[in-house]
C-alpha cells in the first residue's frame, strides 16, 4: 500500500516524493517527511500523505481502507 501511495504520487506531480543522493539522505527522508501533493484538492492529498506515512501506524492497513479513502476523496472532489 505504501508502494502504491507512491506510484501516485508520481503520476500526479511527475516527480519522487523522495530524493536522496546517498542512501542514507534518502533514508532520513523517508524515516522524515510526508509528501504532500501541491495543488491537489485537499482530500487526495490526505489519501497519498497517509500512504506514504513514515509512521506505519498511520497508513492504510488495507487496501479496503486506501480503496474508501480514495472513493471520498473523489466525491469531495
Amino acid at each position: 500500500l505504501y508502494a502504491l501511495g507512491v506510484v501516485a504520487y508520481e503520476c500526479l506531480v511527475g516527480a519522487r516524493p523522495h530524493d536522496g543522493v546517498v542512501f542514507d539522505d534518502l533514508g532520513a527522508r523517508l524515516a522524515a517527511e510526508t509528501p504532500s501533493i501541491p495543488g491537489a484538492p485537499a482530500a487526495l492529498d490526505v489519501v497519498v500523505r497517509c500512504a506514504t506515512s513514515p509512521s506505519p501506524d498511520l497508513r492504510f492497513t488495507t487496501a479496503e481502507e486506501l480503496e474508501a479513502a480514495l472513493a471520498a476523496a473523489t466525491l469531495a472532489s
